[in-house]
């Protein structure tokens, strides 16, 4: 894992980390209000683009 986890929060929420990477992030993401909130974020993001007709 990088020394800073919260480079890794984009890979995470496109599902693209190892297993274990994504497991010490989960870990990480239950203590990380910021990593958490911008997660939230990102999963709004996706879905307004899900809406879209293109």
């Amino acid at each position: 894992m990088t020394s800073d986890p919260h480079a890794l929060l984009g890979a995470y929420a496109l599902g693209s980390l190892g297993e274990l990477e994504n497991a010490r992030f989960a870990s990480h993401l239950r203590g990380c209000h910021e990593c958490l909130a911008e997660l939230v974020s990102f999963a709004a993001t996706s879905a307004a683009l899900d809406d879209l007709d293109l």
